[in-house]
């Protein structure tokens, strides 16, 4: 008979955008855009090195509103698997479009965790510049 580790069932959850009394993100955007141009965002979750791993980001967008929720993928509750506790980072990156020349707002949705209370769902507003484009309406 052969005993091992079996791989367990893995649920998503909404990431972890921040560990620390600080409510940073680390985030990776351009800061100025060109209106009707695609554009790569890059959000930062973290997590345990052996009970975490990047899944999905969702994108809503409307006008120049675009908001991020990424999520993580963690083992399911009961599955008795035992989590480093460090924190390693996890990169979601998603295109992104703003078409109207202003302000753009990247909203990224996440877990804060100060490591003192329970972490909050929150917000953070990320501001990019949309440049006119060049090209002839």
């Amino acid at each position: 008979m052969l005993l091992g580790c079996s791989e367990p069932d893995w649920v998503p959850v909404i990431g972890e955008v921040n560990l620390g009394a600080e409510r940073t993100i680390i985030l990776s955007a351009p800061a100025r855009v060109t209106a009707g141009s695609r554009f790569i965002v890059t959000v930062q979750t973290c997590g345990s090195s052996n009970c975490t791993r990047a899944a999905r980001t969702e994108l809503a967008a409307t006008g120049n509103l675009a908001r991020l929720v990424s999520y993580d993928e963690v083992p399911a509750p009961g599955s008795g698997v035992a989590c480093f506790r460090n924190a390693v980072g996890f990169q979601h990156s998603h295109a992104v479009q703003f078409d109207e020349p202003g302000v753009g707002t990247l909203r990224v949705v996440g877990y804060f965790d100060d490591g003192v209370s329970r972490a909050e769902l929150d917000s953070v507003d990320v501001v990019v510049q949309v440049d006119p484009s060049s090209r002839p309406a």
